[in-house]
């Protein structure tokens, strides 16, 4: 499936992560080839094992990890999108934009599209030449 969506969860700062754990990390995934991340910064639970560990790292410092790995995720998402611009796909057209010639709905790989002149395919599968991309937003029209 080479146009699979992976995503994956991650911990940013969690306690006795190095500088260096930290950077390997972050080099791992950007070579791995995820889609998207979901990043989230260690907070300390009590009563869990790691809230009993020492080394605690400072809130700042788990702060700028974890906004590093978010805009690390924004790029390759970003770029796995990109990736469909000239291409057709199918979309589930699912909602209107509140203009009447956007409509949005989501490829089978979960990628956002936005559609113009499809306001009448709503609830249905439609085929949409991706003409660009925003960010994780791909644009398109109807193929014809």
């Amino acid at each position: 499936m080479p146009d699979a969506a992976i995503g994956t969860d991650v911990i940013a700062g969690f306690p006795g992560e190095t500088n260096l754990e930290f950077d390997r990390t972050r080099e791992l995934l950007e070579e791995l080839p995820f889609t998207y991340f979901h990043v989230f910064p260690y907070s300390k639970r009590s009563g869990t094992t790691a809230a009993k560990l020492s080394d605690h790292i400072a809130p700042a410092r788990i702060r700028q990890r974890a906004k590093e790995l978010r805009r690390l995720g924004e790029r390759k998402r970003a770029a796995f999108a990109a990736s469909f611009v000239g291409r057709t796909l199918p979309v589930l057209i699912e909602e209107g934009s509140g203009r009447s010639d956007l409509v949005s709905g989501y490829a089978r790989n979960y990628q956002r599209v936005e559609v113009r002149g499809a306001a009448a395919l709503t609830n249905r599968e439609v085929l949409v030449e991706i003409r660009g991309a925003r960010g994780a937003i791909l644009a398109g029209e109807p193929a014809s």
